[in-house]
C-alpha cells in the first residue's frame, strides 16, 4: 500500500505517474466526450442544457460519483505518503481545492474552465506558498500590525466623539461605546 505514495520508477514517483494519467483522462474526457460537453453545458446554464436534450440528471449523478472516486483516490495517495490514518487527515484542504481551481480559471458559477488551467492553478499556488514562507509572509505580518498600531492609536473601533481625548498630544479621539 506505501509503494504508491513513497516509492519511485525510474526515478520517478509513481504518485507523478498517477497524477499524469489522472490529468491526462480527465482533460480527454471533458474535451472530447458528450458527458464532458454536457458538465460545461450544465455549469453554464442547467435550464439550456436540458432544453437541449442533455440528461442533466444523469450528467450531474456521475460528475459526483466521478468526484467521489477521485476524491478517495486521493485519500489512498495522501495517507500512503503519511502512512498513517485519522479523522482529522486532511482537514482543510477544500479550501486549497477551491483557490486553486479558481485561480486556474475556472468560474465558481460553472460553465468555464479546465484540468490545464487548473494545473496552472495548482503551480501559481506552490508559487504564493513558496513566497510566502520565504519571507513574503513575515512582511505582511509586519504591515498587518503596523495597520493594527495605526488603527489602535487612532482608536478606530466605532463612532468619533465630539471631544479629543484629554492629554492626548495628537488631539486623537475618544469613542463612545
Amino acid at each position: 500500500f506505501t509503494w504508491i505514495g513513497q516509492k519511485s520508477l525510474l526515478g520517478v514517483p509513481v504518485v507523478a505517474f498517477l497524477f499524469v494519467i489522472l490529468l491526462l483522462v480527465c482533460a480527454f474526457v471533458l474535451r472530447y466526450t458528450p458527458f464532458g460537453r454536457g458538465v460545461y453545458a450544465i455549469g453554464d446554464n442547467k435550464s439550456a442544457a436540458k432544453l437541449c436534450g442533455i440528461n442533466t440528471f444523469g450528467v450531474e449523478t456521475l460528475a459526483y460519483v466521478i468526484g467521489g472516486v477521485l476524491a478517495a483516490v486521493t485519500a489512498i495517495v495522501y495517507i500512503s505518503r503519511l502512512n498513517v490514518g485519522g479523522p482529522t487527515v486532511g482537514n482543510s484542504m477544500e479550501m486549497d481545492a477551491i483557490s486553486i481551481t479558481v485561480i486556474g480559471g475556472t468560474s465558481t458559477s460553472g460553465g468555464t474552465g479546465g484540468v490545464f488551467g487548473t494545473l496552472i492553478g495548482a503551480g501559481g499556488s506552490i508559487w504564493v506558498l513558496a513566497a510566502c514562507t520565504a519571507g513574503g509572509f513575515a512582511y505582511a505580518a509586519c504591515a498587518a500590525s503596523e495597520v493594527l498600531k495605526r488603527m489602535r492609536a487612532l482608536r478606530i473601533d466605532g463612532e468619533y466623539a465630539k471631544k479629543p481625548v484629554a492629554g492626548d498630544p495628537h488631539g486623537h479621539q475618544e469613542l463612545h461605546h
